[in-house]
């Protein structure tokens, strides 16, 4: 479990942005708005904005915090939602070729190229960053907090970090230290959990998700699989009784076949979630 849990925190994804021309200055040629980065999948990419703008301060027609509230990235024309981990935009936008069960290692190898935009005019469905680290930060205490009442029945386990310990916790994504990070969620997660915190994710233009309630037995006292949540959320995505798509998650095919609450000790994300991405054949 370790092991997997390990190559999860390790999973990075090798990003080119093209920031827009809009946002440099004349003359800037196309190889100067180009930057490769290495980003992990499991956090956000907007933890990395400020970090790409000042690389290229020099070619900028504005100050770094005078356009961090006017960007956003896209890819292929299509919003990229900050709020979402950099693994799960991928895998929802871009699919996954792998194996049942194995880490799709070509992601390593493509480079995925997103757009940098900037406008005074945000799209529909964007978040602007106010407030940068502290906005991301604030999301992602939140996304636990409502983590930790799913599993737990409250948020109490959350909420009693002392002040030391919830920024530790932050500090750990951010400098990518799993050892710091497993020692505080390990006293938000609980070994018998009410219910599974759970993001389902379609991959249409909408970048639809669902959170449905999860308990981790049926009705009739059996484990609960990953088949009968799907048999519950979308039973119009069953033909004769099998399943017309697959699930993704990680860059892992997931079976069908695997029980939820071992699905969200493996491959939970670093804000508390489990997410699956529910893809039909051939997308």
């Amino acid at each position: 479990m370790s092991e997997i849990r390990k190559l999860i925190w390790d999973g990075a994804l090798n990003v080119q942005i093209c920031v827009d021309d809009t946002l440099v200055l004349k003359g800037t040629s196309t190889t100067e708005r180009l930057l490769n980065v290495r980003i992990p999948r499991d956090t956000y990419i907007v933890v990395y904005l400020e970090g790409m703008l000042k690389k290229l301060q020099r070619f900028l027609r504005f100050d770094v915090s005078e356009v961090m509230s006017k960007v956003w990235f896209e890819c292929d024309g299509q919003l990229l939602p900050w709020y979402y981990p950099m693994g799960v935009l991928f895998d929802t936008i871009k699919g996954s070729n792998s194996k049942k069960g194995e880490l799709a290692s070509e992601y390593s190898i493509n480079v995925w190229k997103i757009d940098l935009k900037y406008a005074l005019s945000l799209p529909r469905g964007h978040i602007p960053i106010v407030d940068e680290v502290d906005q991301i930060r604030s999301y992602w205490m939140h996304q636990w907090k409502q983590a930790c009442f799913i599993l737990n029945g409250s948020s109490k386990a959350m909420m009693s970090l002392s002040i030391k310990e919830a920024k530790k916790f932050w500090k750990s994504v951010i400098n990518r230290e799993q050892d710091e990070f497993d020692k505080v969620s390990a006293k938000i997660l609980s070994r018998r959990p009410q219910f599974i915190p759970l993001i389902l994710h379609r991959t249409n233009s909408d970048l639809e998700k669902i959170q449905p309630t999860v308990s981790l037995v049926n009705s009739n006292g059996s484990i609960k699989k990953l088949l009968n949540v799907l048999l519950e959320v979308f039973p119009d995505d069953f033909t004769n009784g099998m399943f017309s798509g697959c699930v993704v998650s990680q860059g892992i095919v997931v079976s069908l076949e695997d029980d939820m609450f071992n699905l969200y000790t493996k491959l939970r994300s670093f804000d508390g979630f489990l997410h699956l991405i529910v893809k039909e054949i051939g997308t």
